[in-house]
């Protein structure tokens, strides 16, 4: 067996024999486990270049660790491969989310330009996408149609008392003035509050039905009890006892 592999990488060496070729004429002559070991000794003896009948048999001691290795070598390539493919997936799929929510944004604050138009409805939806470059298709990325609008306006009013609030605070101690009394402060943001709803207001009644809908109530009640605390702590308010919570919303 020894001296028929010898003869096998003498073969194999010839320059007009490629590793590959060699190979597959052992396989077809010898049998199946041998032509095996020699294919094996073979792909050595290309990296190794041909050597002593001494140094042959070294190789072949050495070829079931040099497998192992290979072969967990491999493993761990693979595994790094995955996590990593695995991870740009996840990244994608991130990056994918934040620019459908930021679309999504866009349309709706475009959409609101075609409110007292075409009121809380999907036609709305369907010119905000429009004029922002979009499909009016892609008025079906929202759900729940309409609802959104309402929604995504009221969230955004809030917003924007809160801002108004905290600057107007803000610049009353910086000038070290006196708080208002909470009376006159409530009413002057609850007027800012509802000014807000003038561009609509022949369109609120819509959006009214909409807030309480069965979809929307959830968050209409959320924002409604935000609104409640964000005042409340704005005129100087800072208890965090359930019993006052509510009695201030009944006040309110």
């Amino acid at each position: 067996m020894a001296a028929l592999a010898r003869a096998a990488l003498r073969f194999l060496s010839r320059p007009s024999y490629g590793c590959v070729a060699g190979a597959s004429f052992l396989q077809s002559s010898v049998r199946p486990g041998l032509a095996r070991g020699i294919c094996t000794a073979s792909r050595l003896f290309g990296d190794a270049g041909e050597k002593s009948d001494g140094t042959l048999g070294a190789h072949s001691m050495q070829e079931p660790q040099l497998e192992n290795e290979t072969k967990e070598a491999k493993h761990e390539d693979d595994g790094s491969r995955k996590t990593s493919h695995s991870d740009d997936l996840e990244g994608e799929a991130i990056a994918g989310e934040e620019f459908e929510e930021q679309t999504k944004l866009r349309v709706l604050n475009r959409a609101l330009e075609f409110v007292p138009e075409y009121g809380w409805s999907m036609e709305a939806l369907a010119e905000g996408a429009e004029a922002e470059g979009l499909s009016a298709a892609a008025a079906g990325m929202f759900e729940q149609g309409a609802v959104e609008l309402v929604v995504h306006f009221v969230r955004e009013c809030n917003t924007q008392l809160r801002k108004q609030l905290t600057e107007e605070n803000a610049r009353l101690q910086q000038e070290q003035d006196e708080q208002r009394p909470v009376e006159e402060f409530l009413r002057d943001a609850l007027e800012s509050r509802l000014r807000m709803h003038i561009p609509y207001m022949d369109r609120w009644s819509q959006a009214m039905g909409l807030l309480l809908t069965p979809q929307a109530l959830p968050d209409s009640v959320c924002l409604l009890t935000e609104l409640v605390d964000e005042i409340w702590f704005q005129a100087g308010d800072r208890s965090t006892d359930a019993e006052q919570s509510e009695v201030e919303a009944i006040h309110f």
